[in-house]
């Protein structure tokens, strides 16, 4: 389910037979840069990225179907650390404090507690116990104000009424009413100071996009975009300037855009008839897709609306292979100290000689000129640079060893401009 986690980063699991997918994708020179994350379990929801970056907390069911829990994964190391925090109820969220030293989940019990995990810590302390919520409502964290010491929250009241609340006073912690929602159910997907993005099913089974106003100038709330009988909001992602939907159609998927301030949707383009899997926000002004297509590379697609086209095309932001193959980051850095991520496609196994695919994705902040650069400083260290637009090439010759790209990756695939490719051998 994707999750908005800032302005510069998105997080998102992807499942598959067998192989679990984490990504991430980190706004980089204007542009979005996903890589696939190692060593994530099947059943890992709520992913919670820390403010410094380093860190993804996320939820799993616990043994025997206990409770769930709440575990870390250090992304500079590569792996998961040795920290749980038990008890976490399924469905209520996390958020980190600001300087990224602990996690806040709720806990159950008689009474709803909010608690706090430090990551060099053994046990929970609380920190909002015996919250007065009413009976049988899951209470869902949205956000944290550290200076007013005070939490976002959401659940139902006692007629089951959706709402939003404020809890203050921590030491005897009480929650302010804010503004009722509408619809029986409904998934917080954006949360900031002034409002609240969910997907509902008020007043019809199609569901709608609706804001929850919550600041101080105005409270309420007002329908951003409704499904229809001939399509039924699947999944939101706030875009900065609108939210984009994935929608059910009754013969196939496709993904809509709705401004912020109301209007007609635009459809993104695709460019084969496919299947979009997942959605979720990129920098201000963009979106991802998980997309896949039988004469379609399969991977993450990312459309930008800052030209505001009157349909916006997909272009392929990363794409990856399965089965033996697997999609790992690497970087190169220039003399002037700038950083290019790089994200490299290769076997599974690197036993022997093996072809190992690298690209350097599309930039809209990366001129020709650097673009041309870098295909030079490929070229030198032994590499073969693919011009911009298609990429056709299923093999290329590294100094005294030919390397043949994986069957899956031999067709045709088309790379914004400007992108830059190359094979060479592992090991």
């Amino acid at each position: 389910m994707p999750e908005r986690q800032g302005r510069e980063h998105v997080w998102w699991t992807r499942k598959a037979p067998g192989m679990p997918r984490a990504w991430h994708a980190a706004r980089t020179l204007g542009d979005s840069a996903p890589s696939l994350l190692p060593a994530m379990p099947e059943d890992m929801a709520a992913v919670r990225l820390s403010p410094n970056g380093r860190l993804i907390a996320f939820a799993v069911d616990g043994p025997q179907s206990g409770p769930r829990q709440w575990k870390l994964f250090d992304r500079r190391a590569g792996r998961l650390l040795d920290w749980t925090a038990a008890d976490a109820r399924r469905g209520t969220g996390a958020v980190w404090r600001p300087d990224s030293g602990a996690l806040l989940y709720i806990q159950g019990g008689d009474r709803d507690s909010v608690v706090e995990r430090a990551v060099d810590s053994p046990a929970a302390v609380p920190i909002a116990t015996g919250i007065d919520a009413p009976d049988a409502t899951r209470l869902q964290l949205l956000s944290y104000d550290a200076g007013a010491g005070a939490f976002l929250v959401a659940g139902k009241d006692d007629v089951r009424r959706p709402y939003v609340w404020r809890l203050v006073n921590l030491a005897a912690p009480r929650l302010e009413p804010v503004v009722a929602i509408p619809g029986a159910h409904f998934t917080p997907f954006h949360a900031d100071a002034r409002r609240t993005l969910l997907l509902t099913d008020h007043e019809a089974p199609n569901g709608k996009i609706i804001a929850v106003s919550h600041g101080p100038a105005a409270k309420g709330w007002r329908t951003v975009a409704a499904g229809t009988d001939q399509g039924k909001f699947e999944e939101a992602a706030w875009t900065g300037d609108g939210v984009a939907v994935r929608v059910q159609r009754p013969l196939y998927r496709e993904a809509l855009w709705y401004p912020a301030g109301g209007g007609k949707s635009v459809a993104y383009r695709l460019p084969h008839h496919g299947t979009i899997s997942g959605i979720a926000a990129g920098d201000a002004g963009s979106v991802l897709l998980d997309y896949s297509a039988t004469a379609a590379p399969r991977g993450i697609w990312r459309a930008s609306h800052r030209s505001r086209p009157a349909r916006p095309t997909l272009t392929p932001s990363l794409q990856f292979d399965t089965g033996a193959y697997r999609t790992r980051t690497d970087e190169i850095v220039t003399a002037q100290g700038a950083r290019i991520p790089l994200l490299i496609t290769e076997p599974r196994s690197l036993r022997g000689p093996a072809p190992v695919f690298l690209y350097v994705n599309s930039y809209e902040g990366l001129s020709p000129a650097f673009a041309a650069t870098l295909a030079f400083w490929l070229q030198r260290t032994g590499g073969v640079s693919f011009p911009s637009g298609s990429m056709t090439a299923a093999s290329a010759v590294w100094p005294g060893r030919e390397c043949r790209a994986p069957a899956a990756s031999r067709r045709p695939s088309t790379i914004s401009t400007p992108s830059i490719g190359m094979w060479f051998p592992a090991g």
